[in-house]
């Protein structure tokens, strides 16, 4: 039952899924990852063999990096999140020293 609900998951996430009597093929899109079922093999060892290989190519942390949109800070709040950050750190050097 575990081993369907894992192959269920994977085949929403995965673009393509085969599955003809004689092997079982997973596959990514992007660079192409797929693993190949092999003779005498079960859908658990299938299914870790996919998973290392996705892990190998780091699509997990890039697709979690690219999760959510974060637009690049301009010049101008930049330079202002610096200036507050050295105004932070003179108050806190006198509370220092003040003490």
């Amino acid at each position: 039952m575990r081993i369907k609900m894992q192959i269920e998951r994977i085949k929403k996430t995965c673009t393509k899924y085969q599955n003809d009597g004689k092997m079982s093929r997973l596959f990514l899109e992007q660079p192409m990852i797929y693993a190949v079922r092999r003779k005498n093999e079960n859908n658990e060892k299938l299914m870790r063999r996919f998973k290392k290989q996705v892990q190998q190519e780091g699509i997990v942390k890039k697709i979690r990096k690219d999760r959510y949109f974060k637009p690049k800070k301009t010049k101008v709040r930049v330079r202002a999140e610096a200036v507050k950050r050295t105004e932070y750190r003179k108050e806190k050097i006198k509370k220092i020293l003040m003490s």
